[in-house]
């Protein structure tokens, strides 16, 4: 997980401390655990503006249904034409 989330400063500390027992698994974890939480803040903050929201989410989902069903409806036609099928109503 260090390898994805942490920086070149913290992947030596971590490598100096892991392999010298310079410093435990909690101080690791925790120096991991402060990586990830910025990381991810990004994801946090949008999931918050998200969930103060919800009206914004269903209008989201509903676009999304609505572009989901006309491929759907374009992919079913030309399937039908190749396949010699009565068209759709």
């Amino acid at each position: 997980m260090h390898k994805a989330l942490s920086s070149e400063a913290d992947l030596a500390w971590v490598y100096q401390g892991c392999t010298t027992a310079g410093i435990g698994c909690v101080d690791c974890k925790a120096r991991l655990a402060d990586n990830m939480k910025a990381h991810f803040a990004s994801y946090a903050q949008r999931r918050a503006e998200l969930y103060a929201a919800p009206e914004r989410v269903t209008e989201i989902l509903e676009q999304g249904a609505a572009k989901a069903r006309g491929v759907a409806q374009q992919t079913m036609a030309e399937v039908r034409k190749k396949l010699g099928l009565w068209p759709s109503r």
